[in-house]
C-alpha cells in the first residue's frame, strides 16, 4: 500500500458518481457505483456515500472485504435475490457502524504494532500476527 490515487481513466463513464476531490467511486452500501446498477466498487477504488464524512479506512483488510462483498453482491444480482449491505451483509446485523478496525505495522523482523478497534498491542506478538496472514494467504509468494 502507497497512499496512490485511484486509477480513474473512467472519468467520463462515472459522471457523478466520482468525487472529483478524492477520486473515489461513491458507492451505495450494497457497494453499487451511485447512478450504475450494474458496476460495483469495492476497496480504494470506492467511497461509501453515507460515510463520506467518515473517511473510511483505507486497508488491505478493507480492500478484501469490500471486495468480497462486490462479488457476492454481483452473484446476488445474477440470481435474482436481495443484495446484502455493507458491512452488515459480512459482519453481521448487530455491528453498528462497520467491521473491526484492523491496523498492523511492521517495525523490523521481530517487533511491530496492532490495533485492533481499541485494543492496541506492540511487540513480538504484533510482529506475528502481521506475518501470519500473508504466510496463509499467499503460499505461492513464499514458494509453498
Amino acid at each position: 500500500c502507497t497512499g496512490g490515487e485511484a486509477h480513474v481513466s473512467f472519468k467520463g463513464f462515472a459522471g457523478e458518481a466520482l468525487d472529483k476531490t478524492t477520486n473515489y467511486l461513491k458507492t451505495s452500501d450494497t457497494l453499487q457505483v451511485l447512478g450504475r446498477r450494474n458496476v460495483f466498487a469495492a476497496g480504494d477504488a470506492m467511497s461509501l456515500e453515507q460515510r463520506v464524512s467518515q473517511h473510511e479506512i483505507k486497508n488491505g483488510h478493507t480492500a478484501e472485504q469490500t471486495a468480497k462483498m462486490a462479488a457476492m453482491n454481483i452473484e446476488r444480482m445474477h440470481s435474482g435475490c436481495e443484495l446484502l449491505h455493507y458491512p452488515q451483509g459480512l459482519a453481521g446485523k448487530g455491528v453498528g457502524n462497520g467491521i473491526p478496525r484492523i491496523y498492523c505495522v511492521s517495525l523490523g523482523p521481530h517487533d511491530g504494532v496492532l490495533a485492533f478497534n481499541w485494543l492496541v498491542v506492540g511487540g513480538p506478538i504484533a510482529a506475528i500476527l502481521k506475518w501470519l496472514p500473508g504466510w496463509t494467504k499467499n503460499p505461492s509468494v513464499s514458494g509453498r
